[in-house]
């Protein structure tokens, strides 16, 4: 899709994102990925086989996974700036669960006029349709890192677009 600079809009999300947009630590996230971890190395030390092997290999995967997921959220919340994207693309797909999984790719606008691009992988809240504004949190001194504010794991925001 051509990147066309007259679509990247701003609308009311930008007074609200200012005002509401505070991050809170979700302790129960947290608490989830280690009891998952504990629970995984438990498995691995009191069983033989192949079975210690998974859940060895499973343990390992859910620590890396985390582990850099909650760096990245911390460097992003470390030194950041916030702008309004225009979501360019919204794909719903079937979820495992029965449920459905929501994916977006985005662009927003910098101050100085330079226009970035991200996807919020997939998310069980549904997020805004194509040509709907998201806010997004991004670090400032490289924009290709960011996130919509509903995509984080280990934070909350009392505001993030999806309301």
């Amino acid at each position: 899709m051509p990147l066309i600079r007259k679509e990247l809009k701003s609308d009311d999300v930008t007074a609200r994102l200012a005002k509401y947009s505070t991050a809170e630590f979700r302790v129960w996230v947290a608490v989830a990925f280690f009891a998952a971890i504990i629970a995984g190395a438990c498995a691995s030390m009191f069983s033989q086989g192949v079975t210690a092997v998974v859940a060895g290999c499973l343990t390992l995967i859910t620590l890396v996974v985390a582990g850099a997921r909650l760096r990245r959220e911390r460097l992003l919340l470390h030194n950041y700036k916030t702008a309004v994207a225009t979501v360019s693309e919204w794909r719903r797909t079937e979820g495992v669960d029965g449920g459905y999984l929501y994916e977006i790719r985005y662009r927003f606008l910098v101050p100085d006029g330079t226009v970035y691009v991200g996807s919020s992988g997939a998310c069980s809240r549904e997020l805004p349709h194509q040509g709907d504004t998201v806010p997004v949190l991004y670090r400032a001194d490289d924009p290709n890192e960011n996130l919509t504010l509903a995509s984080f794991w280990f934070y909350a925001f009392s505001y993030t677009g999806t309301e």
